[in-house]
């Protein structure tokens, strides 16, 4: 070995992990935040399905209503 080499210090060693880990965390939750938004959108999805149903049935209850009305 030659006279110049130089041994890593912990600092350097600290700064030199949390550059590797650093990206690598925010690639992780990049990941989580992308699977929990398909979740969500399939949660929303659902939802406004089941909302679209219900003024569909309401609004037949109210047709048939109106036509009983008009019947007599």
């Amino acid at each position: 070995m030659s006279a110049n080499t130089k041994r890593l210090t912990p600092k350097v060693m600290l700064v030199a992990s949390l550059g590797l880990l650093i990206p690598v965390l925010l690639v992780a939750v990049a990941f989580l935040a992308i699977k929990s938004d398909a979740k969500n959108q399939q949660a929303y999805q659902k939802q406004q399905q089941e909302i679209l149903d219900r003024i569909a049935a309401r609004e037949a209850a109210e047709k048939a209503a109106s036509e009983a009305q008009l019947k007599p």
